[in-house]
């Protein structure tokens, strides 16, 4: 009976938990103390979450059920990580860290958090023990990390004279396995779906370079055709235009892997991803500087920050203009999207029974095909199972289950379900049944 009655809550919790994705946009402020939230579908902000001084980087595991952000705090000898509960909004943990942490990544898992940190090292965190277990010595200024999707290898960019990008077995152990070199001081990466070709920024390009992972090597440098301002001051500069100093800073492929979308100052160039000469289908302006670009996972819309003017720009990708702008703050840069459906229908359910309109246990006779039953309403929040040994044979009971009310409270949504235990002797259980999923 208990097996059949934990069905019919599963079915009833479906059928009350739409599978329909549930956009929002996580948008970190670098000058500001907060990360503002949006939804996806309407563009409504949905809550402004104040963390402390300086948010920069933010990542997330697959099922979404946290948010790991990093604090900067530039005023103070070391910055912050936590962990924020998508659900409630919350902070739920703080964990001080090293010097002006930035952009973070994470496993699928979410169980290692990868932080550069401004001490040429990057710190690997334990998002379980929340602790640091490891630093991994990069040089330069560690900035930037991208972390392959099977969670086997982490890329880690440093800015300035390294030039290189450090490959980490995490599986060894956190190990390096090697380097491969760029032609200048690396900005923000973007890595393949496969993990076979690392994408990346480099100082002084208008445009990316192309490495093939195995070979440890650079195989191509794609030059954006539209250019970048009048002339460039200094690799490590950019560009001097009408709009000043020019650099490209925001790299990302759309989630079909079809196009590798490249920001360079006011400007986003889309690439072919499929062709291997990564030929240049359009060019986008923009009314801003952009500063760094994400998508929503299925490929709809891209969201470019625009740290200069507190803005997020969102881009149609498929019909490659800008529909909308959304007030962010002050100094938009990093940011995802997450997939709160997703992460409700991965958490856990907590079921508790909360109230209950039980018969009191019918006689034991010959008709009772429950004789070892014992049934009676919960009292005070009591739990009440229903327990049987010797059902009787040809009278086998038919669960039935219906919704009858959803809210939220607090940081979950409640479901109340009104069950039915019946066969052809009559109802032997009545109740509802109260479930409790995290929002």
């Amino acid at each position: 009976m208990r097996r059949a009655l934990v069905g019919v809550l599963l079915l009833a919790a479906s059928a009350a938990s739409p599978a329909a994705a549930e956009l929002e946009l996580w948008q970190t402020n670098s000058r500001g103390d907060d990360i503002h939230v949006f939804d996806v579908r309407t563009r409504e902000l949905l809550r402004r979450i104040e963390v402390g001084p300086e948010p920069h980087g933010l990542a997330a595991p697959q099922d979404g059920r946290v948010v790991y952000v990093t604090l900067e705090a530039n005023d103070r000898p070391r910055g912050e990580l936590l962990w924020i509960d998508p659900g409630s909004y919350r902070v739920r943990h703080r964990m001080e860290i090293c010097r002006e942490p930035h952009a973070i990544a994470t496993t699928p898992d979410g169980r290692w958090i990868y932080v550069p940190c401004r001490d040429e090292h990057y710190w690997v965190v334990d998002a379980a023990a929340r602790k640091m277990v490891t630093r991994i010595h990069t040089g330069g200024r560690p900035h930037n990390t991208r972390i392959s999707r099977d969670g086997r290898w982490a890329f880690l960019s440093p800015m300035g004279d390294p030039a290189r990008v450090t490959v980490v077995d995490i599986a060894a152990g956190h190990a390096v396995a090697g380097e491969i070199p760029f032609a200048g001081s690396v900005r923000p990466p973007a890595l393949s779906r496969d993990g076979r070709r690392l994408f990346q920024h480099v100082d002084g390009l208008n445009g990316f370079q192309v490495a093939d992972v195995a070979r440890r090597r650079v195989v191509a440098t794609v030059e954006h055709r539209t250019p970048l301002g009048w002339f460039r001051l200094h690799p490590l500069v950019g560009w001097v235009g009408w709009e000043g100093l020019q650099r490209c800073h925001g790299l990302a492929i759309r989630p079909d892997q079809t196009e590798i979308w490249s920001v360079c100052g006011s400007g986003v160039t889309v690439h072919d991803l499929t062709d291997p000469g990564y030929e240049e289908l359009t060019h986008l302006g923009l009314r801003d500087k952009g500063y760094w670009i994400t998508f929503s996972p299925d490929s709809r819309w891209a969201f470019v920050a625009q740290s200069d003017v507190g803005r997020v720009a969102v881009v149609d990708a498929e019909a490659k203009r800008v529909v909308a702008h959304l007030d962010a703050g002050e100094g938009p840069k990093r940011n995802i999207v997450i997939d709160r459906a997703s992460r409700r229908a991965r958490a856990p359910l907590m079921r508790r029974w909360v109230r209950g309109q039980v018969p009191a246990a019918p006689p034991v006779t010959r008709r009772n095909p429950w004789p070892s039953a014992s049934i009676r309403p919960p009292v005070g929040g009591e739990k009440c199972e229903p327990r049987s040994r010797a059902p009787v044979p040809g009278q086998p009971l038919r669960f039935t289950g219906r919704v009858v009310g959803v809210r939220e409270e607090g940081d979950e949504r409640a479901i109340d379900v009104e069950v039915r235990a019946a066969n052809g002797l009559g109802d032997h259980a009545t109740g509802t049944v109260q479930l409790s999923l995290p929002l």
